[in-house]
């Protein structure tokens, strides 16, 4: 009677430990992760997730706070048809790895599908050295942060390239980024010529252009490095007549 007591203790806590959720490192702030989800059609939405609610504004919403495991994400949204409004829902399980941000779009109708996953780095407002940079003012600040995940989530919800220079070309006129900021633009671009161009585009707009080396790691070929390098010469060139 005894060892039936303990297989019954014993199958109580294996059932008890399966039925929790897995996270890693609960408590430690370094290791929280981001959430950015983008609607396709720029229709706002609901999610739900670890029994928490959370709405978006303009098609975009991030989460913040979530740590290493998966999770169950549920996507409702409300869309006008010829016989009213009509609820979609529907559940997506992701997968949080940690320290991370991902960047996701909410698929017809109600699926979410993880475009990219990066590193979460700090955010930083760097203010620009005049003496070593140029055609940039003092009062001028890189992109926040949130400005910047709402914009990546928009890049990465476009399908084609060409759409995608053209969507990244007009932010480029609108603000102000960081050296990182640019690098981790150039990544969602596939073909050489796009990447190079942007690169170029965006010097003028960067607070931190002494940082700007960790832009031409983005550049595959040596050649494309080369012309950028020769832009910034005479950039500084005709900028200090």
């Amino acid at each position: 009677m005894k060892s039936l007591y303990i297989i019954i203790f014993l199958l109580g806590l294996s059932e008890l430990s399966y039925s929790q959720p897995h996270h890693h490192n609960r408590g430690n702030y370094n290791q929280e992760s981001k959430l950015v989800i983008n609607s396709h059609n720029g229709r706002d939405f609901k999610i739900r997730i670890n029994n928490a609610e959370y709405f978006s504004q303009f098609g975009t919403l991030t989460i913040q706070g979530l740590y290493e495991g998966y999770y169950d994400v549920t996507v409702i949204k409300q869309v006008p048809g010829k016989r009213g409004v009509h609820t979609y829902s529907g559940v997506t399980n992701i997968y949080i790895p940690r320290n991370s941000v991902l960047y996701s779009t909410i698929e017809h109708p109600t699926i979410i599908r993880v475009n990219q996953i990066v590193e979460n780095s700090p955010s930083f407002k760097q203010k620009p050295n005049h003496k070593k940079e140029v055609c940039v003012h003092d009062q001028n600040y890189s992109i926040d942060k949130f400005g910047f995940e709402t914009m990546m989530s928009r890049i990465y919800s476009i399908s084609f390239e060409s759409e995608r220079v053209n969507y990244i070309n007009s932010q480029i006129q609108n603000y102000y980024f960081n050296a990182f900021q640019v690098s981790e633009i150039l990544s969602t671009l596939s073909f050489e010529s796009n990447r190079l161009d942007i690169a170029k585009k965006a010097y003028s707009k960067t607070v931190n252009q002494t940082e700007y080396t960790i832009v031409y790691d983005k550049l595959y070929f040596s050649s494309s490095r080369h012309e950028l390098s020769k832009y910034i010469d005479s950039f500084y060139y005709s900028y200090n007549r």
